[in-house]
């Protein structure tokens, strides 16, 4: 048999081909192994550094973006990084449920600035044990077919959150389920409510209701039926006939309807605004027509809040239409409820079922006429009264409440306070309470921080200097007009107690209308020169609610403080005129104002905008008399012009404003108080309020003098 031939011996060129491949694969396996190290290294390092981040974000309570982080830690492999202890840092562990079943469920921080890109999605209900971002929520379900259910939550560790979705056209779609719970309100301005109440399930109307709405009431003769309204009608100690009760519910034209329509209709373009000027017997009989009742006080505030007054109601002040130009309708909305009821907060004030026992009405909520801490002052009215800014919203009971339930007792007024007991301290009692202001020799140590000169009417400086207490530092703004000519005539301003209700820096939030910068921009734009102090506790001196006998004793001596060391700032400036520094104090620092005002004698006149003598508190006491304004009332010697609405809930005319304006112990003729149609905002009055403040100033400190303009100019 012919041999197998013999293979041939590679060639050189083949061999060396082949050992380079060989070396090829080997440095890129290395290569591979190098960055596949390098990948390690970069997460290892990544996810180190990312911790560190998360326990910052964390601990500065930026929740969300620390929650984002470690979702990145988590898909870098990190997730054993995490530890259950720092999970607890910036999330909670929640339960949600869905009737039905399925609802997708997303969340985002909750604000004003919320975008739809922020939306976070977490799947289809029921979801058990998540985790979810701490702080306030805005939770959402959808269901198609479904309207979708929005809340504000804040996650509670363990907390079940529960949605139910209806169709469109269900008859109860316009509302929303209120879980059974327990509410204690804490303090209501004027009123002793029961504390930690308990209430069976309900519903609630997801809006106000609307003028469209109530014209189904009147065009269906709801005003000609007595089934749905609820005697007796009484007036004081009058109890009227229903012909004759009837006869006081008219529009401006005389037909049947609230106060604000006319022609038995509502005004052009505001069907979907919330009706409003309907008495407390129109309400109850509308929702009587519906189906449905009004809610009690405890109702009302529990499915605003769900009980959270510490967390959530913070969140939700900001963002209602307080001190607005009207009402609005919900869709502008995002003030969203502890159960998704929106507008609860602000807009209009809300009739509820709830009487005194003096057979008054009570109208909750605040309104877009008020601020935000009326939100729990609840307006005492007779049920005939019909206020521009009151409507209402209806419950319906699902549970097994019955009227006897606590929940739907009257409540008693607390007493208002004893003005004729108030008699000036003597001047020995007064010298003991004096010392606790006793003046500090801290020097200024002044510092400018910035200058603004860009906006039209001023030039904002930025400054601080010392507090005259402790090693404490103050920042102050000195805005300087630019159609006065210097040396300016100053004012000192301090805001209501809205600005020490939050922790937001004094350039974030201040030169903005809603948070009363109107105010000031007035005076500024008069020619007046104005300083506003960031005093203790409040922008982002923020120091913990305030609002007691405790907070009020330890901050007045530092306010009294601050407010010597600014009026020794303004002596230091010389396009500042010494001579005429005067103060202006809305609410809050319109009630402080004789406290300050005697402890700081170069101020020589002030305005004092919907202020008076503090009320009892929530316990029925009043201040000690070391802090009480009606002590150093008599002590004021600055020429004071007293400024309210005649009827002010806040600071009521009988009780609070005459007393204070009795007591301040200005010169003869140096004093005056004048009040105006309304209650605790201006409107209504603020063009008269702007001309009588600065007629005011003009007549203790003379006029402005304009500035000179340039040729040409």
């Amino acid at each position: 048999m012919p041999s197998a031939p013999v293979p041939a011996e590679p060639t050189r060129p083949s061999r060396r081909r082949g050992i380079v491949a060989g070396a090829i694969v080997v440095v890129v396996i290395a290569c591979v192994a190098a960055a596949l190290a390098f990948e390690r290294q970069r997460k290892a390092r990544f996810v180190s550094e990312s911790v560190t981040q998360i326990e910052a974000l964390a601990r500065s309570h930026k929740f969300i973006a620390a929650y984002h982080l470690a979702r990145e830690v988590e898909r870098a492999g990190g997730a054993d990084s995490l530890s259950e202890a720092l999970k607890e840092d910036y999330t909670r562990s929640v339960d949600v449920d869905s009737t039905p079943v399925g609802a997708a469920i997303a969340l985002r921080a909750y604000g004003a600035d919320a975008k739809d890109s922020d939306w976070i999605d977490f799947g289809a209900a029921p979801l058990a044990k998540i985790r979810v971002p701490r702080g306030v929520l805005e939770w959402r379900a959808t269901l198609p077919g479904k309207v979708p259910h929005i809340l504000t939550v804040v996650p509670l560790k363990d907390r079940r959150i529960a949605f139910s979705l209806t169709a469109p056209d269900d008859k109860d779609a316009g509302m929303v389920p209120v879980r059974e719970g327990e509410i204690s309100i804490g303090g209501i301005t004027g009123l002793k409510v029961a504390q930690q109440v308990k209430l069976g399930p309900y519903s609630i109307d997801r809006t106000e209701v609307t003028n469209r709405e109530y014209a189904s009431f009147v065009q269906a003769g709801g005003y000609a039926h007595e089934g749905f309204w609820k005697p007796p009608f009484r007036d004081g100690i009058r109890v009227l006939g229903f012909s004759d009760a009837m006869a006081r519910f008219k529009d401006v034209t005389g037909r049947a309807g609230p106060a604000t329509w006319k022609l038995g209709n509502f005004p052009e373009g505001e069907g979907h605004l919330p009706v409003r000027g309907i008495s407390w017997y129109e309400a109850s009989a509308y929702a009587a027509f519906a189906g449905k009742e009004l809610p009690t006080i405890y109702h009302w505030y529990y499915a605003d809040t769900g009980n959270d007054f510490s967390f959530l109601l913070p969140a939700l002040l900001p963002g209602a239409n307080f001190g607005g130009k009207g009402p609005r309708a919900a869709a502008a909305s995002r003030t969203i409820s502890a159960f998704g009821a929106i507008d609860m907060a602000g807009n209009v004030r809300e009739w509820v079922a709830t009487s005194t026992d003096k057979n008054h009405r009570i109208a909750v909520g605040g309104s877009w006429l008020e601020v935000a801490y009326q939100y729990k002052h609840a307006g005492q009215l007779s049920a005939f009264d019909r206020p521009v800014d009151v409507g209402l919203r209806c419950m319906k009971r699902t549970g097994t409440e019955s009227p006897g339930d606590v929940a739907f007792a009257p409540i008693a007024e607390r007493p208002s306070r004893d003005t004729i007991a108030i008699q000036p301290v003597s001047d020995a009692e007064y010298a003991v309470y004096a010392r606790f202001f006793e003046k500090s020799r801290a020097p200024l140590d002044v510092r400018v921080e910035s200058t603004h000169a860009s906006p039209p009417h001023w030039t904002r400086l930025k400054v601080s200097y010392a507090t005259g207490y402790g090693n404490e530092r103050m920042n102050a703004y000195l805005y300087l007009p630019k159609n006065a000519t210097p040396p300016y005539q100053t004012v000192i301003f301090m805001h209501g107690s809205g600005v020490f209700d939050n922790n937001k820096a004094y350039d974030e939030v201040a030169e903005n209308p809603t948070r009363e910068w109107i105010l000031p921009e007035m005076l500024v734009r008069g020619g007046r020169a104005l300083l506003q102090p960031v005093w203790k506790g409040s922008f982002e001196r923020s120091d913990g609610p305030g609002g007691t006998r405790a907070y009020y004793r330890e901050h007045m001596p530092q306010w009294v403080s601050e407010l010597r060391q600014s009026v020794e700032f303004l002596r230091t400036r010389s396009e500042v005129d010494a001579d005429r520094i005067g103060y202006f104090g809305f609410s809050f620092g319109a009630m402080w104002a004789p406290n300050l005002l005697a402890m700081e004698p170069q101020v020589k006149a002030a305005v004092l905008l919907a202020g008076g003598l503090e009320g009892p508190m929530w316990d029925g006491d009043t201040l000690p008399p070391e802090i009480d304004a009606a002590t150093y009332a008599p002590r004021t010697k600055a020429s004071v012009l007293m400024l309210n609405g005649r009827s002010d809930i806040r600071f009521p005319y009988e009780t609070s404003q005459v007393p204070m304006f009795k007591l301040l112990g200005s010169p003869p003729g140096k004093k005056k108080h004048k009040t105006y149609p309304g209650g605790h905002s201006t409107f209504g009055w603020f063009d008269d309020m702007v001309k009588d403040t600065h007629d005011w100033f003009d007549e203790q400190f003379g006029f402005v003098k304009p500035a000179v303009r340039r040729q040409g100019g």
